[in-house]
């Protein structure tokens, strides 16, 4: 008995390995007892293998193959007496497997019960492990992977000698694919980093090491035999033609034969797809995106896919189709090229392996020139003996270059032109037919030069972020679409409140796939917020989703809370909400004033749209909006950039701010504009308790009634007194329909500065100014050289010398710590008074109110304070500078200045 000992390689490296290739040894014939103990290919080159007392024992079960290269497989079964699997005789499918191996077999000593897949949940093999995987598939597809199966945990895996598995990272066999070949010895690596823990579905074949020749369209069998071919297909799934050779499925056009057939069927794990689909001549001629939309189908069946095969008259059609698939992310793992070329063609075929990613190459119709060209074996003038004669000689030079060409997997003789181009014909081989079947190609498939691997799927970023506001709940219900799924690391749910940093206030679960997701925000502060939605993808990119705003103010309280007031800053003119403090028992009056004028030609008004209430506080949830005025040069125009607006709701009736008297309320009638009925468009107030002196007035529309029309109004004081004043309901002097009517809210209140006992500065004050152009602006200072902190800024007109739609909008920057600007917004409409000049001015008398913060604020303005029990350690002061007391608690009413930590203030003492 002979020991066959042979050294082996090192097993694999630290990140991809993979077992080295056997060693081979060949024998012309085997005449004595042979043990196979070491990883070795044992080649026995003779049609007879074996001598009367020769034999071979594969005693090393998981390495050592037994080859007979001139032997088909169903001639190798009948050599399995002189061979024994670990000295028990080989029996096909029991402890060994006869398969394909070039143009001869190979005996493979695998048991019946053989698991050739193993995967681990961690790098190099360790952690948890599963072998239960067999050849099954699902209806033709790739089987879902169970959570017993390690699914979205496998990290590294094991594949035995002949066999190929597809991993997908999606379910059923979708997401990314790629197939894993172990060919030459058994397959140990880790994942790809796309791939790790990220495996959903898989599919295990029988991997065959067929030669190079096979035949297009025939699925004969005394045809394949007499060519020796190990490989053919025909014009549908193919059929079972034996141990010796594959029928591979032809998905020849959308959807035929489908997805399912083709993958049902297991006589190869490749498959041929779409014939000449850019051939407009052809039977079933497809678009590209015809093609790609079922292409994830293909895939899902787990095979080995070719492209759609070539056409010299549509490679456009092709080079996009590639392009598109590559983009995707998506698998296609052979290029299909059709050849009916002259000899010297055959020799660019390198530029189709180096052009389309290093895909190696199927050409799966060709001959010798073209009938339809006249060239090659088809060329004018030649007998037709010449032509076989010459077919066989060129065939022969084309064959060995192909045979030569390690890129070159498989090609498919087109046997169906004229009889002196074949080479099997009325049953018996042409003299080019003899060097086809006798001929040496090789294993059609080398895995150095399958360079190809899928390009990462096309990765994006989130996309369709929108948000809808629960007033109830305070709640922001965020919505948006991911692409990535778990090919992302990271997602994170970003939210920025005004001029603040990006923080992240959620990490969100992902999903496996392409999924929507929602998020519910609550919000506390009040402020203009912006969301976003960060994703980090498995190569570090991190990416973006567009910015989704919402603007909500939660109000602050002016003295007792009876009034309040807040700000809005807004991307758009969609409805946003202000919340108030406490509970309304009736509806408020709600003031605004001055939206900023960042947005200059576009013509704002704000628009209280509801008053609703949630629980345990009535009234106290306005609903707000901006409109655009409807007529004239900036009609309609669209905001550019944010804009911020002021807000105030005051408790109807009486009542005092320090010392400074107000009025508020809502107009008893409903005024309006568009109606036939004259006067409908104003109101006459009367005071219910008369001030000392005129006071500034605000008003604003309510909430409108029912409209034929959408169009923005304002309200107009003008006649004011100490006893009360008019409101007018202007709109547009042209280019409007329909009718509007609403309440208008109202403020009346005394002029002058006052601390309101609950932290802030109220000053209320008056100016008149004359605008000399419709673009205007002047600066209003608040007044007795103030500087007020985080002013609040609200101005209205409070005359009507010129009958005109006028509203005042501050300046872009806002109101400033002394003054700000105001700028007049007028109709150009009104043919009589919508223009402003220097000859034609516009002078009118404005009012303005300003809530600040009293801390940081320098004024040396009045204010009315509760002073009782408080000491100066600076001492008081008369108004000549003389100081008088320690403290205020025994002086008169009067004014005095106090100092403190180095500061002078006026105060009032009442």
């Amino acid at each position: 008995m002979k020991n066959l000992t042979v050294l082996t390689l090192s097993l694999f490296t630290s990140l991809s390995t993979a077992f080295a290739d056997n060693t081979v040894k060949t024998v012309s014939q085997v005449a004595e007892a042979v043990t196979l103990s070491d990883d070795v290919d044992y080649h026995i080159t003779s049609d007879t293998p074996f001598t009367t007392s020769g034999s071979v024992n594969i005693k090393n079960t998981d390495h050592a193959v037994l080859v007979f290269d001139k032997l088909k497989p169903s001639l190798a079964l009948k050599q399995l007496g002189f061979v024994t699997i670990n000295g028990e005789a080989a029996k096909n499918g029991v402890n060994c497997q006869v398969k394909i191996y070039n143009r001869g077999a190979i005996i493979m000593p695998y048991a019946a019960d053989i698991k050739p897949l193993t995967v681990y949940s961690e790098p190099n093999f360790k952690g948890e492990s599963v072998n239960d995987f067999g050849l099954e598939n699902t209806g033709g597809f790739m089987n879902t992977l169970t959570d017993a199966k390690l699914n979205n945990r496998i990290q590294s895996f094991k594949l035995k000698r002949g066999y190929m598995v597809t991993f997908a990272t999606g379910k059923k066999g979708y997401g990314y694919s790629r197939c894993f070949i172990a060919d030459k010895a058994d397959l140990e690596m880790n994942l790809p980093s796309l791939m790790a823990n990220r495996v959903s579905s898989y599919r295990i074949f029988k991997w065959n090491d067929c030669s190079k020749a096979g035949l297009a369209s025939d699925t004969g069998n005394e045809s394949n035999a007499a060519l020796n071919t190990q490989s053919c297909y025909d014009w549908g799934t193919g059929r079972d033609m034996g141990i010796d050779r594959e029928a591979v499925a032809n998905h020849i056009y959308e959807d035929w034969p489908s997805a399912a057939d083709c993958g049902k069927q297991e006589y190869s794990p490749m498959m041929k797809t779409n014939n000449e689909p850019g051939n407009s001549a052809d039977d079933h001629p497809q678009s590209v995106e015809t093609v790609l939309a079922n292409w994830e189908n293909l895939m899902a069946t787990g095979k080995r896919l070719c492209s759609p095969s070539s056409h010299d008259g549509s490679l456009g059609w092709l080079r996009e189709f590639i392009d598109s698939i590559d983009a995707r992310g998506w698998r296609c793992d052979i290029m299909d090229v059709h050849c009916y070329w002259p000899e010297g063609s055959f020799n660019n075929l390198s530029s189709w392996y180096s052009n389309y990613g290093n895909r190696p190459l199927w050409i799966s119709e060709w001959v010798w020139g073209a009938s339809w060209n006249n060239n090659g074996v088809f060329t004018s003038g030649w007998d037709d003996s010449y032509r076989v004669s010459q077919n066989a000689v060129v065939v022969k030079r084309i064959l060995d270059k192909l045979n030569s060409w390690g890129y070159v997997e498989r090609y498919f003789y087109w046997n169906g032109e004229q009889w002196y181009s074949k080479i099997y014909n009325d049953g018996a081989l042409t003299p080019t037919g003899e060097y086809y079947a006798t001929m040496e190609t090789g294993v059609g498939y080398k895995s150095e030069y399958n360079k190809y691997v899928p390009k990462g799927p096309r990765m994006g970023a989130p996309s369709g972020l929108k948000g809808t506001f629960n007033s109830a709940k305070r709640t922001y219900k965020l919505s948006w679409s991911e692409p990535n799924g778990e090919f992302n690391k990271t997602m994170e749910l970003q939210r920025k409140l005004d001029n603040g940093a990006w923080t992240t206030i959620a990490n969100i679960d992902l999903q496996d796939t392409k999924a929507n997701y929602t998020y519910n925000d609550t919000l506390v502060d009040g402020g203009k917020y912006l969301y976003r939605v960060r994703t980090v993808d498995y190569l570090n990119k991190e990416r973006f989703s567009g910015e989704e705003n919402y603007s909500m103010s939660v109000a602050t309280k002016v003295g007792n809370g009876d009034m309040q007031y807040g700000s809005m800053t807004v991307v758009d003119k969609n409805k946003v909400v202000g919340y108030l403090y406490g509970n309304f028992e009736e509806k408020p009056a709600v003031l605004f004033s001055s939206v900023t004028n960042k947005n200059s030609k576009a013509s704002l008004i704000e628009h209280l749209s509801t008053v609703t209430g949630v629980s345990g506080a009535k009234n106290s949830v306005l609903g707000i909006d901006l409109l655009s005025w409807t007529a004239g040069k900036t009609a309609d125009a669209e905001m550019k950039v944010s804009e911020t607006y002021n807000f105030m709701a005051v408790k109807p009736g009486n009542g005092t701010i320090g010392t400074l008297g107000y009025e508020s309320g809502l107009t008893k009638k409903r005024l309006a504009v568009g109606s036939s009925n004259a006067g409908q468009d104003t109101a006459v107030i009367t005071f219910a308790k008369p001030f000392k002196d005129v006071p500034v007035v605000l008003a604003s529309p309510h909430t409108y009634g029912t409209a034929t029309n959408v169009y923005p109004v304002s309200a107009r004081v003008f006649d004011v007194t100490n006893k009360g004043f008019k409101i007018k309901l202007m709109r547009q002097a042209v280019g409007l329909t329909g009718f509007r009517d609403c309440q208008v809210s109202y403020l009346a209140m005394e002029r002058g500065q006052v601390l309101d006992g609950n932290g802030h500065i109220v000053t209320v004050r008056d100016t008149t100014i004359t605008f000399k152009n419709a673009v205007s602006t002047t600066d209003v200072y608040y007044g007795d050289n103030s500087k007020l902190a985080n002013p609040v800024f609200f101005t209205q007109l409070q005359t009507m010398d010129t009958p005109v739609l006028a509203v005042l909008r501050q300046g872009a920057t806002g109101a400033g710590d002394y003054s700000t600007r105001v700028r007049l917004q007028i109709d150009d409409t009104d043919p009589d008074n919508g223009k402003v000049s220097s000859t034609a001015p516009f002078t009118a008398r404005v009012g303005y109110i300003v809530m600040a913060d009293a801390e940081g604020s320098e004024s040396t303005g009045i204010k009315g304070v509760a002073v009782a029990g408080i000491s100066y350690s600076e001492g008081v002061y008369n108004m000549n500078g003389v100081k008088i007391a320690n403290n205020i608690d025994n002086l008169p009413k009067g004014i005095y200045i106090i100092k403190k930590n180095g500061k002078s203030q006026k105060v009032v003492k009442n």
